[in-house]
């Protein structure tokens, strides 16, 4: 398990979490009786840029594909917590007008301070974006091929059971990614 997330990567996937808050901007800048943005290179520089984020992460966890099997003790299901992540970030922004220099650069001091925590904490894909994809969010206890115990912050689009067989591969130090399950409990039978 050598792949690990890189910062830009990381930045990226991070980044793909506050989609909405490309929209709320968007709908805060909207001139409603002109019909049009009052900023338009702003939001859409921001847009664009949330949108590459969602794009690149989707394509980013699509190629994910060796790992090592262990096998699954206990699974905790945390998925509730890809919603919870993001929301007071998000709201935190609603003041912010986009045709403020002072403002825009607050929401990036803000976005990279909450991107830098999330980094060195080995959280960042704590990330509602992949709520979307299908993704959850696991606290894992497996065992490896060589009968020692590990644990990790799991993020998998299958549901996941102890007794499962699975690949997992590292994506930061403390956090995996299952890109495939083996055998499971209830596929046996």
């Amino acid at each position: 398990m050598r792949l690990q997330l890189k910062p830009l990567p990381a930045f990226v996937v991070f980044l793909s979490g506050y989609w909405p808050l490309g929209l709320i901007v968007a709908a805060l800048d909207f001139d409603w009786t002109g019909f049009q943005l009052r900023t338009p290179w702003t939001v859409g520089a921001m847009i664009a840029g949330f949108i590459a984020a969602c794009i690149f992460t989707a394509w980013h966890f699509s190629h994910y594909q060796k790992g090592d099997r262990v096998v699954l003790k206990q699974v905790k299901d945390r998925s509730v917590e890809l919603l919870n992540y993001a929301v007071p970030y998000i709201a935190g922004f609603a003041g912010v007008e986009t045709g403020n220099l002072g403002h825009i650069a607050a929401m990036l001091l803000v976005l990279w301070v909450v991107f830098y925590v999330t980094y060195k904490t080995h959280t960042v894909v704590v990330n509602p974006f992949l709520l979307s994809l299908g993704y959850r969010l696991y606290d894992l206890q497996f065992d490896w091929n060589d009968g020692s115990r590990g644990e990790a912050l799991a993020v998998s689009r299958y549901p996941l059971s102890p007794q499962s067989i699975v690949r997992i591969q590292n994506i930061s130090t403390s956090c995996v990614l299952v890109v495939a399950v083996i055998s499971s409990p209830e596929n046996s039978t």
